[in-house]
């Protein structure tokens, strides 16, 4: 009996810490996040010349949708010129890719009906070594970049795809080789559109619940603003406000403050707050986290409004840029 209570409170509390992780409450954060290559942050218009090799084409197809629908605050951030063209681009696409197709045999452990009764139905089975037949299709070539004005290489990528199939019975079959190979070709063209221009992304941050070294009024209040994140996340930002200005200080709040400064997109502010919870509280997982996160965003500002001067300097009049990243304004990207 003893040994029965103690198994059942153990699962209680397995419980108990399941339903709070489970539950744990997010505050939803949006923001630009940066080019993995600086080196055509420079560049407008691109022309992208057939690619050689059997799968030439596809790629080429496949890289020119995607980077056609690359957008940064609702525009266009590159604008694709035909190869031909009589305007001479800021950049020249060119490259190679190709494929392979090999099949072999190979052995393979698969479960086997071992033993049938009087109706053939199976009574018994066992995994058993049997011939097989492996496909591993590749992917491969590159893409290269260059800047037309000072003829020179500014972006290079070598990509490698592959997938690998085995059938073992007689109602077993491959996949398409047209949907691998395009499946591929468009996974190497979003990787090329994530390292040339920022992108957005919407993500979720854990806020911390922790109300340790808290007065019981402040707990209260806390708490409070925790429940109230899952119907108004910016009134809870409020109410965290006030306990801080009400002299609160407490490694939870100002984390969650931090959140709510990174959610309005005042990114200063919130590297401000994390980097001062780690002075006054210590090193904590989530603070290196947010840190890393919001020096991203930053860094993403940074590209975008250093191409806005860029091209603001080489257009005449009174011509508007574009819209300027700033503290407080996030837009979307994709």
């Amino acid at each position: 009996m003893r040994l029965q209570k103690y198994i059942m409170g153990a699962a209680g509390i397995c419980l108990m810490a399941f339903s709070t992780i489970a539950h744990a409450e997010m505050l939803k954060v949006s923001g630009l996040f940066p080019a993995e290559d600086y080196s055509i942050n420079e560049v407008d218009s691109i022309a992208i010349e057939p690619f050689e090799g059997e799968e030439g084409l596809r790629m080429r197809i496949a890289l020119e949708q995607r980077l056609e629908r690359a957008e940064v605050y609702d525009e266009p951030y590159f604008t694709i010129q035909p190869y031909r063209s009589e305007l001479t681009p800021d950049a020249t696409v060119t490259g190679a890719a190709y494929s392979q197709i090999d099949r072999y045999n190979v052995k393979e452990s698969r479960e086997r009906c071992v033993e049938r009764d009087a109706d053939n139905d199976c009574v018994s089975r066992k995994k058993v070594t049997v011939e097989c037949l492996k496909r591993t299709i590749r992917f491969t070539g590159n893409a290269i970049i260059a800047r037309t004005e000072a003829d020179r290489e500014a972006f290079r990528k070598q990509f490698s795809k592959s997938k690998d199939e085995v059938v073992c019975d007689s109602d077993e079959e491959f996949d398409s080789v047209e949907s691998a190979l395009q499946s591929m070709a468009n996974k190497v063209a979003s990787e090329i559109r994530f390292a040339l221009a920022p992108y957005h992304r919407d993500y979720d941050v854990r806020i911390l619940e922790s109300r340790k070294g808290m007065e019981k009024v402040d707990k209260k209040i806390f708490k409070a603003a925790v429940k109230l994140t899952k119907k108004d996340e910016l009134a809870a930002c409020d109410m965290w406000q006030q306990q801080a200005d009400n002299g609160l200080q407490q490694i939870s709040l100002q984390f969650n403050l931090g959140v709510c400064a990174e959610k309005k997109g005042e990114l200063a502010k919130a590297m401000m707050l994390y980097e001062d919870a780690i002075s006054r509280f210590g090193t904590k997982y989530e603070l290196r986290e947010a840190i890393d996160r919001v020096g991203e965003r930053q860094l993403a500002d940074s590209q975008w409004n250093a191409r806005l001067e860029y091209f603001a300097q080489s257009i005449d009049g009174d011509e508007a840029p574009a819209e300027t990243a700033t503290e407080t304004e996030v837009d979307s990207a994709s």
